[in-house]
């Protein structure tokens, strides 16, 4: 049995810049992940199969799962796999907006890419990555990027060598919040078209050597969201007030926030702070 990390992943800043014909926007987005996420295991097994368990696992049915899709694409690519049984712990909430599903299937073809003898399948995997979704591209890199295009044109966010008076990104402590509702990305987009807001012109980022820095460029959603889930004003209201924290932000779509904190000891205080007060929280740091 193999086991893997389906790490969560965040929207640092989410700036829409246009949308092609076929109805896609293109978008500018600085994107971390977190040593969070979903847990998933695979065996060897007489036929293909799904379980799904965890805290979330109530929450999405084992039929066309996007892990099970992953299987299928990387079959039909050429790859050689028997079959396998996959067990999913779902620990990222579902329609939480932080790439859990995308998340699940890009550990999945990494997996299967691992058991391949096949030498061109690496190359082939970013492909099969983005016909199962825009997202699963960056999340087959589970590693700061910087997305462009629909999601798929991707680069290393680069990392200054020498350590900033400000925290550099990796090792950042990151909170993870939820409103404990689900929010779909489709609503937020209508939401957003249906404002006619203008969009963003492309703000380079050279020269940032802090998560927050990032932050600040701004998320071109978060109105969209509110409009649709108040709540999540309230929840980044709810973060932003808590100790050391250095910048909060809505992370996509929605409706998950985030807040970048000081030490472990405030973001793990805040996590607790703000599952007392029923919200979904997590305490956890930027890989």
């Amino acid at each position: 049995m193999s086991t893997t990390i389906a790490p969560a992943k965040i929207n640092l800043n989410l700036l829409l810049t246009g949308r092609r014909d076929d109805g896609y926007h293109l978008l500018e987005s600085d994107v971390v992940f977190t040593e969070f996420g979903d847990n998933l295991s695979f065996a060897p097994s007489d036929h293909d199969a799904i379980e799904i368990i965890g805290p979330y696992g109530d929450g999405l049915g084992t039929a066309n799962n996007l892990c099970l899709q992953a299987l299928a694409a990387f079959r039909a690519a050429g790859g050689i796999i028997g079959p396998i049984k996959i067990t999913l712990t779902k620990n990222i909430p579902v329609g939480a907006g932080l790439g859990g599903g995308s998340a699940d299937a890009a550990a999945t073809l990494r997996y299967l890419a691992a058991q391949t003898n096949s030498p061109h399948m690496s190359s082939d995997l970013a492909a099969i990555a983005l016909s199962l979704g825009a997202d699963v591209p960056v999340c087959l890199h589970s590693n700061s990027q910087h997305m462009s295009g629909i999601g798929e044109v991707l680069r290393p966010i680069a990392q200054s060598t020498t350590p900033a008076p400000a925290q550099t990104i990796s090792g950042t402590p990151i909170l993870l919040a939820n409103p404990n509702k689900p929010l779909a990305t489709i609503d937020v987009f209508k939401a957003y078209a249906a404002a006619n807001q203008p969009f963003s012109d492309i703000v380079s980022n050279s020269g940032f050597t802090a998560a927050a820095d990032f932050v600040a460029l701004g998320n071109d959603l978060d109105q969209a969201a509110m409009t649709i889930m108040p709540e999540i004003a309230q929840l980044l209201q709810d973060i932003k007030t808590q100790s050391g924290v250095r910048a909060a932000a809505m992370s996509g779509s929605g409706a998950s926030c985030f807040g970048l904190f000081d030490s472990d000891a405030n973001c793990q205080n805040a996590a607790k702070i703000l599952t007392d007060s029923g919200y979904w929280a997590v305490a956890s740091v930027i890989i």
